[in-house]
């Protein structure tokens, strides 16, 4: 790299550049507080760093690597261009630097699992540390003065707010869809005609195919979902699928770089989805499609919703016989899933559209039916739930551990979330740990009492398919046991025992 710096630096915070051992969704650890594993050894056991060559990363965030397609594809000269390594900002940045843009998840700490966890655990997690760690580096303050920051993703509505973007020392942010409007932007910005420091994003029909491999090998297949969740921004938008060409596109893309593949969407199954109701056919098609692109074994996904399983209940076992699922190589694969609440009155208040087709009233059954399908596809999926939803009762929530009394039998790994004002709740209140009662309490108990019993019981499959070595499998376990006891611990001074 030349000294002037890239004249465009594209960047995300130390914990969306890595890969978490092979396991996309041990991205949660990120949302834990820091201290409870030391820094050293949480970032070389948890979550080890992406190569890079010169500050250069090989692979980068899926939408990171959608908004360099989009500048690309918009004529910006790809010799101006970098994606970098937050750690080495010092490798491509100078002189000749005119905008920094950080792709964020959790800027502020205030999504989902990241309050949550800083909440019931009483510290800062990962995420907001390491995106100020960027804004405080060395080679970005002594440029500051030539240097415009942008920050995007979907993390980007925390950022919002005047103070806080003045309090950072941000310039600009993108909050939503980007590639329609981030090049616009980085053109006003480098002629230096840009007022306007909030950029509202576009629904964007056919995001360009990126042209560089991304973190685990992700390929977008829909965006948006459209079942109209209050609580939930995805849900808000209109579902799209998009063409099977640019996805095997994507595919050859990460297959060169020696990625597996990750399928992605809300609700994969919904895939050319006509409304809520899955279009089999197309389904099996994309699988099909997508595997012999791949390779043997190379797929997974990333999200699927329990109506949408069991609308069509045949889907899953047949992409599990696609996926190889079963096998000695592949015993199972993971989803993550939207489970929320045991309650129907619940459903029916502030998310109709997650049961659709079924009713409010059958969401209980949907949930178990649709994991017992899950699983006979030997489809392991990790369901959150939301605590403090506005208009909660106790009865609510006793109708969600009465649920979760129910399945506890079903592999499945439950993650409660205390509630975000999202989505049309924008103006509601967080949910806070002077808010939980003791059914809470009881509710946050039997999660983790599964939690626990299903981390026995599925890590030993989950260290061989992610190639944990024998120093990482011994840390892990050792690791597990002395969350187990302090679980344990917890939960017996607490008046609660658990069954582990």
């Amino acid at each position: 790299m030349m000294k002037t710096g890239f004249k465009i630096v594209l960047t995300a915070d130390r914990t969306l550049m890595s890969e978490y051992q092979g396991g996309i969704f041990m991205g949660f650890s990120a949302c834990v507080p820091r201290g409870i594993i030391p820094d050293f050894l949480y970032f070389s056991l948890f979550s080890p760093s992406i190569d890079h060559k010169a500050g250069i990363v090989r692979v980068a965030p899926l939408g990171l690597r959608k908004i360099e397609a989009a500048l690309l594809e918009k004529g910006f000269n790809e010799n101006e261009i970098v994606a970098a390594h937050p750690d080495h900002l010092d490798r491509v940045i100078g002189s000749e630097t005119r905008i920094l843009s950080i792709s964020a998840m959790d800027p502020l700490g205030m999504g989902p699992a990241s309050s949550t966890f800083s909440k019931l655990w009483e510290g800062e997690c990962y995420m907001p540390y390491k995106f100020r760690e960027i804004l405080g580096n060395k080679v970005v303050l002594k440029h500051r003065n030539n240097i415009n920051i942008v920050v995007g993703g979907s993390g980007a509505w925390q950022l919002t707010d005047e103070r806080m973007r003045h309090a950072l020392d941000i310039d600009y942010v993108v909050d939503g869809e980007g590639e329609e409007v981030v090049p616009g932007l980085f053109r006003d910005i480098l002629n230096g005609t840009r007022r306007e420091h909030v950029v509202e994003g576009k629904v964007v029909e056919e995001p360009p195919c990126v042209t560089k491999p991304t973190i685990c090998g992700v390929v977008e297949i829909t965006r948006g979902c459209g079942r109209g969740c209050e609580f939930c921004v995805p849900t808000m938008l209109r579902h799209r699928s998009m063409p099977l060409d640019k996805i095997l596109r994507e595919i050859e893309v990460n297959k060169k770089a020696g990625k597996g593949i990750v399928l992605h969407g809300e609700d994969v199954f919904r895939y050319k989805a006509d409304g809520l109701i899955p279009n089999k056919n197309e389904v099996v098609k994309l699988f099909e499609n997508a595997e012999k692109a791949a390779g043997f074994g190379n797929i997974s996904i990333s999200h699927l919703a329990f109506s949408t399983v069991c609308s069509a209940p045949d889907v899953a076992g047949k992409i599990s016989e696609i996926l190889y699922l079963g096998s000695k190589e592949y015993p199972y694969t993971g989803a993550q899933i939207g489970l929320e609440t045991g309650s129907p009155n619940l459903i029916s208040n502030h998310m109709k559209g997650k049961v659709k087709p079924f009713k409010p009233d059958e969401w209980q059954s949907v949930v178990e039916s649709g994991l017992g399908i899950c699983n006979d596809a030997h489809i392991v999926p990790t369901a959150t739930l939301i605590l403090g939803i506005p208009g909660e009762t106790d009865d609510d929530i006793i109708k969600t551990i009465e649920l979760l009394d129910d399945i506890k039998n079903l592999k499945f790994v439950p993650v409660p979330l205390l509630f975000v004002p999202l989505g049309r709740f924008n103006n509601a209140r967080f949910c806070e740990k002077k808010d939980l009662n003791e059914n809470h309490w009881q509710l946050i108990h039997r999660c983790a009492e599964i939690f626990i019993k299903k981390f026995d019981e599925l890590y030993p499959d989950y260290a061989r398919m992610a190639g944990h070595g024998a120093i990482t499998r011994s840390a892990i376990k050792l690791l597990a046991g002395y969350g187990k006891k302090r679980a344990r611990d917890y939960m017996i001074s607490s008046g609660y025992t658990p069954d582990f």
